[in-house]
This record gives C-alpha cells, sequence and structure tokens, in this order.
C-alpha cells in the first residue's frame, strides 16, 4: 500500500502563520511569490541544472531527477539545485488543490520541445497565468502562446505585464484580467489576509 504523508489542520494553520512571519520579517511583500526574490533575501543561492556542465547535469540527474540542497561552508550558503525543466510547482499546485484551494498554473515555455511539459494535464477551458517579464524573444513567446491557446483554450488569462498587441489577433482580450506587476509590494496588512484567501496563482 502506498503511503501518504499528511498533516493536521493545527499544524497546517502553524504552518501558514510561520511562513507569513518569515514573509514580514523579511519585508517581503510580493504577489504571486517570487521565488527567486525570495531565495536571494534569505541568502540562498539557486543553481538551475541546465546551467550546469554536461557531466555535472548527468551526475545531477543520477543523484536527484528533481534537485537536492546542500551547505557550502566555505562561503556559509545554503545552495540549491534545481531542475529547471520540471514543473515542479504542479505537485504543489495538485496538493493545493487537494486542501480545496483555488490554484491557477502560471504558464512558462520556451522553445518548441517545453511544450509538452509547459501545457500538459491543464484543464481545457480553464483560467491560467502568464507573464511577460523578462521576456526577450518576442517570435519564441507568441508561438507558444499560440500552442497555448490551441492545446488549453483558456477561458480567461490572468497577465503580468505587458499585453503584446498582437494577442487581440488570437484572443478576445475581454477575457484577460491584468495583474498588478510582480515588483510592485503589496501593503504588510494585508498580506497575512491574501495568504489565506482560496486563490493562488503559482
Amino acid at each position: 500500500m502506498k503511503k501518504t504523508c499528511s498533516i493536521t489542520s493545527e499544524r497546517y494553520e502553524q504552518i501558514k502563520e510561520i511562513v507569513a512571519d518569515m514573509y514580514e520579517d523579511l519585508g517581503y511583500a510580493e504577489i504571486p511569490v517570487n521565488v527567486f526574490e525570495l531565495c536571494h533575501k534569505l541568502n540562498i543561492k539557486l543553481i538551475r541544472y541546465s546551467s550546469l556542465s554536461e557531466d555535472c547535469y548527468e551526475y545531477s540527474r543520477q543523484f536527484s531527477d528533481d534537485g537536492f540542497n546542500l551547505f557550502n561552508v566555505d562561503i556559509f550558503q545554503y545552495q540549491i539545485y534545481y531542475n529547471d525543466r520540471m514543473l515542479l510547482n504542479r505537485l504543489i499546485a495538485s496538493y493545493w488543490q487537494d486542501l480545496g484551494r483555488s490554484v491557477i498554473i502560471t504558464l512558462s515555455w520556451a522553445r518548441k520541445e517545453t511544450y509538452n511539459t509547459a501545457f500538459s494535464n491543464i484543464e481545457k477551458g480553464c483560467i491560467v497565468g502568464i507573464s511577460t517579464e523578462g521576456v526577450s524573444d518576442w517570435e519564441c513567446f507568441e508561438k507558444g502562446f499560440l500552442e497555448m491557446l490551441e492545446r488549453i483554450e483558456p477561458s480567461k488569462i490572468c497577465w503580468y505585464d505587458r499585453v503584446p498587441e498582437w494577442v487581440s489577433n488570437y484572443y478576445d482580450t475581454e477575457n484577460i484580467i491584468i495583474m498588478k506587476k510582480r515588483h510592485k509590494a503589496v501593503k504588510e496588512r494585508e498580506f497575512k489576509k491574501i495568504l489565506e484567501t482560496q486563490l493562488f496563482l503559482f
């Protein structure tokens, strides 16, 4: 029989409080949570598998297909190695859904070979999140966007940053919800309330 891990409701509430307090102590108040910025504030270095040499990449994959962490005693720093070719946020989103929370997946993609990973196991007609922050290859982004529309047919899109003009050629912009940019801070007194709401964009 497969073993499952569960926590009590009381422990779950404790974890929420710990996380919210940590964000406030760090002065962090961004929605959605930017894990890269958070790790920077915690002095944790994130290292992508794809940035490693071929030998190190293969060794890391053999050690763990998902990722691992270690403490570098020379520079007194935690380092997290993660497989950026796997969308682990889907696993966390699935867990949140099991807890009864509504989750909107923020999609990201690159070249054609990433499409199956980026767009698989997402219900057709659902609401999705998209961000154009940091996009440099607009041709690549547009091709992926069109592939996403064909595969998912989203009912609405929660959009971060600028919506390119060409989007209206393929999608009804009335169904686009413009979100606040990730770098815009949310008032601290409102942050705990946001963490406890039923809607998560991940």
